[in-house]
């Protein structure tokens, strides 16, 4: 792994003003129109966590197994907001060079940045959120040592989604069925990733699809923390570490390969 490759890690640090500042117009442009603005960046996440909470706490009385309702709440938001992350994330990333051809040849924004502005404007209301749930254990006397794990794990999470960015951005201009057939596959990945469910319930044969689903590994850390208070082990925490650097890795040399090949097909 040659540090040539990890170019963008470079980018990110000499331009990261820029990068905040395009962060921001993005959240801008994202809610332009808008009545309440910036605001749903906290309404949205907090609509969610009231809602799942008013369902299955009020209405379903969810308690599966041995653990309470409100723990069952907690590990079901704590693994829906990432994913709800992660799939918005691709998903506007994946066309956001299309979509914004006139900054391909601009010397003085990096076009990588493109898909990473898109992704941090997508995960700032998950952050929210997972802050939202920090502050209800804080409430509620359930205060714990793990909460920079927490941001740990999501920071893991958003190197990988980062990677996997940078390559279907690139895809995407001479694939153009990639979108429909990420929101397929999207489908696919929520069944076979244990949000709602406890993978130990599960026969042996449909464990192994849950183990081959690299966002388990990224989402089942930040469940046991926030609806449990068990702190993942170091293992696992170094698995997403190594398997996020290494998606990125392969996202940055990718996109430092074939980008101007594909940015001559526009």
């Amino acid at each position: 792994m040659t540090m040539s490759n990890l170019y963008i890690f470079k980018l990110l640090t000499e331009k990261r003003v820029l990068l905040l500042r395009s962060i921001f117009y993005e959240l801008k442009f994202q809610y332009a129109g808008s009545f309440l603005g910036f605001f749903w960046i906290l309404i949205g996440p907090l609509a969610l966590i009231s809602i799942y909470t008013f369902i299955y706490l009020c209405v379903l009385k969810v308690k599966p197994g041995n653990i309470s309702s409100e723990s069952y709440v907690l590990y079901l938001v704590s693994g829906l907001l990432p994913y709800i992350g992660f799939i918005q994330s691709i998903q506007k990333s994946a066309s956001s060079i299309i979509q914004n051809k006139s900054v391909i040849f601009n010397t003085l924004y990096p076009i990588e940045f493109v898909p990473i502005r898109s992704i941090m404007a997508s995960f700032i209301p998950i952050i929210v959120g997972m802050f939202l749930l920090i502050f209800y254990k804080i409430l509620t006397g359930q205060l714990f040592l793990s909460i920079i794990v927490i941001f740990l794990c999501m920071a893991n999470l958003i190197i990988f989604t980062m990677g996997i960015a940078l390559m279907t951005s690139l895809i995407m201009i001479v694939f153009r069925d990639l979108e429909n057939i990420l929101q397929y596959f999207f489908m696919i990945l929520l069944f076979i990733t244990p949000i709602g469910f406890f993978i130990q319930n599960l026969p042996n044969k449909f464990k192994l699809i849950v183990y081959l689903n690299p966002l388990y590994y990224f989402i089942s850390p930040l469940q046991q923390i926030v609806a449990f208070n068990a702190p993942p082990s170091l293992g696992s925490i170094l698995c997403t570490f190594f398997m996020s650097l290494f998606t990125f890795y392969l996202g940055s040399k990718f996109f430092k390969s074939f980008k101007m090949t594909i940015f001559e097909l526009l």
